[in-house]
């Protein structure tokens, strides 16, 4: 079955798994995420948009929680007045 692109307009195949098919698949050109659905290997829907599948194994922070720094990653030192670093940007 081919799915041509709407944002690109790149026509690629799909190979029999997707005749009868919800969800999304990617283009492989531009990047862009499809919706589609197929019935009997005709499409009756595809639209820009959709969303993969996202994987729940990772813990994600609360929102507003600080980012940790990974070990020995330190913050950078202020440059010093009078450094090369500072004596550019006063003058």
């Amino acid at each position: 079955m081919k799915i041509n692109c709407i944002a690109c307009g790149h026509n690629f195949d799909v190979d029999e798994a997707y005749d009868d098919y919800e969800g999304p698949v990617r283009c492989w050109v531009c990047g862009t995420l499809l919706d589609i659905k197929t019935e009997e290997g005709h499409i009756r829907r595809l639209r820009v948009g959709g969303s993969l599948p996202r994987e729940t194994t990772k813990e994600e922070p609360a929102k507003g929680a600080e980012r940790k720094r990974p070990p020995g990653r330190a913050e950078r030192p202020a440059a010093k007045k009078g450094s090369p670093a500072t004596t550019a940007s006063e003058g």
